[in-house]
């Protein structure tokens, strides 16, 4: 499958706030073009790989012979992460091709799919890319099975259909009937192998774009049996254009077109997208500055032509700053609209919402309003040459600064002042070196003072000096991307059991290092399958147990 974004441009970007039906600053549908992306080639290698397993698993007595044709209910085989939080995650692309023939047809006698299509492509939407690197959207066992084959370590980023070397799973039924779910994040596949079973609803792997494919999806396919290409199309309805079989395969069939908005989101800029991930900046706001434009986003799937959402803007008392309607034009598979708004300087902070309503259903984003600080700081690092730490920071705005009271603690936690910089009341850049001798740990960080006694915190900086003991450092912390990165300063000189427990004592990850006798050791940690919580990183080496707290998020 081929994916093109296609976005209406509207000419102006700022609309007068009294407007009832502005049109939007941009949007329109993001379409995915018709398009291989199973081969019969790879399918036919697929399928008899599969059958080589079963076969097998079947002689040795690990799964039972299919038990006759009958139909197996599937269960919707995706589901977002926990955390996500979206009233939806996805959209639908291309149902199963109906016709053997030229042209196409779906089971609903629409052309909603491709010539030769034997599966469903599910896309995450929006922001497919960000939902896929933070594992937000897993793919599930619809039904209950064994795996008859598996597929893993394949490119997951493709935006181009250059191969078909998918990461995914096979999965046999009781009957014989297959499920196939392609597409999926490298290193995200299910640790299961072949000829384990999995169970209805079990986690499968992470929605991604591996194969022959030009954004993240999975590709859920059905075969009927486990030795000839008998497709299987789950979707069905009286007087459709099912030519498969006779009854839909679903415990609770989706309908055709499901209209659905799938999130509200604030911007600090226009979303970008894009293929790869490189390629897509979703510029998520949760507060918005005074003074300056912001972009109020709805994003929709199966959005139907005249189907209207009324849109509103409220202040932390609930009175109306803004309110419109918009109506789509067309009839899309998944749509985005947004406005560009601008709430002005004498407007209330606090929490402010953004609401929807749709379809009967009322949607709300939070987000906080606050006024711009007179002091905007760009950077702040800390520095040691063993002699003295030296501290560089500026500014990209300054005014009404009294300046700068410096702070250094040696637990983060109990802060002393030992020096003050004035400010200069421009863009600057400041500098200043601590000679204090310390070992160990040091903290610093900067209180900014406004004239009219307001004190702003900058970010912690850390100083270390060695001290002979090796010492275990979690950065950043909480953990945001599941990848921890730690360092082990004066690491021993020997090997190292690295160890991940949850709040149970339960080893959730490990790792095996060999350090070498260095002032610094740098690692990192994969955590993909873990859920956001609490867990505590184990040392253990050359006889010494260190340990970190870590958030992961």
């Amino acid at each position: 499958m081929k994916t093109q974004l296609f976005c209406f441009v509207c000419c102006a970007f700022f609309f007068s706030l009294q407007a009832q039906e502005p049109a939007p600053a941009a949007g329109g549908g993001f379409e995915w073009q018709r398009g291989e992306c199973v081969s019969e080639a790879w399918r036919a290698q697929a399928n008899a790989e599969a059958d080589k397993n079963a076969a097998e698993l079947i002689a040795k007595g690990k799964i039972q012979a299919p038990d006759g044709p009958s139909i197996v209910f599937f269960e919707w085989p995706a589901r977002q992460a926990s955390g996500l939080g979206w009233n939806s995650y996805y959209g639908i692309s291309n149902y199963v091709d109906q016709n053997t023939g030229a042209g196409t047809l779906d089971y609903n006698c629409g052309t909603r799919t491709y010539d030769g299509h034997k599966g469903t492509d599910i896309f995450t939407w929006p922001f497919s890319w960000y939902l896929k690197q933070n594992n937000l959207v897993e793919v599930i066992a619809a039904s209950a099975g064994t795996i008859v084959a598996k597929y893993e370590g394949n490119s997951d980023e493709n935006c181009s259909c250059i191969n078909f070397n998918h990461n995914g799973v096979l999965i046999q039924h009781s009957d014989g009937s297959r499920g196939w779910y392609l597409h999926m994040k490298n290193g995200s596949v299910t640790s299961k192998g072949i000829g384990q079973s999995v169970a209805l609803g079990e986690y499968l792997g992470v929605i991604a774009s591996s194969g022959c494919s030009t954004g993240p999806h999975v590709h859920f396919e059905v075969w009927a049996n486990s030795s000839s290409a008998n497709t299987v199309d789950p979707y069905w309805v009286s007087g459709g254009c099912n030519n498969y079989n006779g009854s839909s395969w679903w415990t609770s069939q989706k309908p055709y077109r499901e209209p659905t908005l799938n999130v509200l989101y604030v911007h600090s800029a226009a979303p970008v997208f894009g293929c790869p991930s490189s390629n897509e900046a979703p510029n998520f706001a949760s507060t918005v500055t005074t003074g300056q434009t912001f972009y109020y986003a709805a994003y929709f799937h199966d959005q139907t032509a005249g189907q209207s959402t009324s849109y509103v803007i409220k202040r932390p008392n609930g009175t109306t700053f803004n309110s419109w309607n918009h109506a789509s034009g067309t009839t899309y598979d998944a749509s985005y609209w947004y406005w560009g708004w601008t709430i002005g300087n004498s407007e209330p902070s606090g929490t402010w919402t953004f609401e929807a309503t749709y379809q009967g259903q009322t949607f709300v984003r939070q987000f906080t309003v606050a006024n711009p600080l007179p002091v905007t700081l760009r950077e702040f690092n800390a520095t040691d040459d063993t002699r003295q730490v030296q501290l560089d920071w500026a500014t990209e705005v300054e005014q009404e600064n009294l300046g700068f009271e410096l702070q250094s603690s040696s637990d983060g936690q109990r802060w002393e002042k030992f020096a003050f910089v004035e400010g200069k009341n421009t863009a600057a850049a400041y500098q200043y070196f601590d000679e204090t001798p310390f070992t160990g740990e040091r903290f610093y960080r900067l209180a900014q003072k406004d004239v009219d006694g307001d004190v702003h915190l900058s970010p912690v900086r850390r100083v270390f000096r060695a001290t002979g003991q090796p010492q275990l450092i979690v950065s950043p912390n909480p953990v945001t991307d599941h990848t921890l990165r730690f360092q082990i300063l004066e690491a021993p000189e020997t090997e190292a059991q690295l160890q991940v427990t949850d709040m149970t004592g339960r080893i959730c990850a490990a790792q095996q290092l060999n350090l070498s006798k260095q002032a610094l050791y740098q690692g990192v940690l994969a955590l993909n399958q873990l859920p956001a919580g609490v867990y505590t990183l184990y040392l253990r080496a050359d006889g010494r147990v260190l340990q970190e707290k870590i958030v992961l998020r």
